[in-house]
């Protein structure tokens, strides 16, 4: 169950990053 959830969690933690470096550069803090 570990190794099927590591790379899920891991792309679900980069998209995370993704969106709030989004709203930054929107500028919604």
């Amino acid at each position: 169950m570990s190794a099927i959830l590591n790379p899920l969690e891991r792309s679900w933690r980069k998209e995370q990053r993704n969106f709030g470096k989004k709203l930054r550069k929107k500028g919604w803090r």
